[in-house]
């Protein structure tokens, strides 16, 4: 089918009065832009041992060992009561953003038995008018010996 010129010049106007009006009123989308918040912060956890152990790692009582839940926590261990004797036992504590979790361990030593003595001289019931030397075998299955004081005095190992 053939159409005269001006009426082709008719149709191909409005075909491209259409595309433009399309082009001018197509929805575009703004660009997303995230609004400003708080900083992505990883939960952290850390463990407090109390009473303190001693030099060694020793502990002679029972103990509680707490957490510390930083970075807005959803939730944290309860503390942790450590009452029977146990070499390095190894106690976890864990804290939860609601996304993330965390977690740390502490080792704790409890020995609450005491050393074993055993006198070796002067045998038993023997009396001696002046001072007399000493001699004991000195030992713990759980924690060891550091050191031996016999009077306020430090002994020889």
């Amino acid at each position: 089918m053939r159409f005269p010129a001006a009426r082709r010049a008719r149709k191909l106007l409005l075909f491209f009065g259409i595309l433009a009006c399309l082009a001018v009123t197509s929805p575009v989308s703004p660009p997303i832009m995230a609004a400003p918040g708080p900083a992505l912060l990883v939960p952290s956890v850390s463990a407090n041992v109390r009473p303190l152990p001693n030099d060694n790692g020793w502990n002679n009582a029972s103990v509680v060992v707490s957490f510390e839940c930083e970075d807005a926590p959803v939730s944290c261990s309860a503390p942790a009561p450590i009452a029977n004797e146990t070499t390095a036992f190894e106690v976890f504590g864990y804290g939860n953003d609601g996304v993330t979790e965390a977690q740390t361990s502490v080792f704790v030593s409890i020995d609450v038995t005491p050393p074993v003595v055993t006198i070796t001289s002067p045998s038993s019931g023997t009396t001696n008018a002046s001072s007399a030397a000493i001699e004991a075998i000195v030992s713990d299955s759980r924690s060891g010996v550091d050191a031996v004081y016999c009077n306020g005095e430090r002994g020889d190992s």
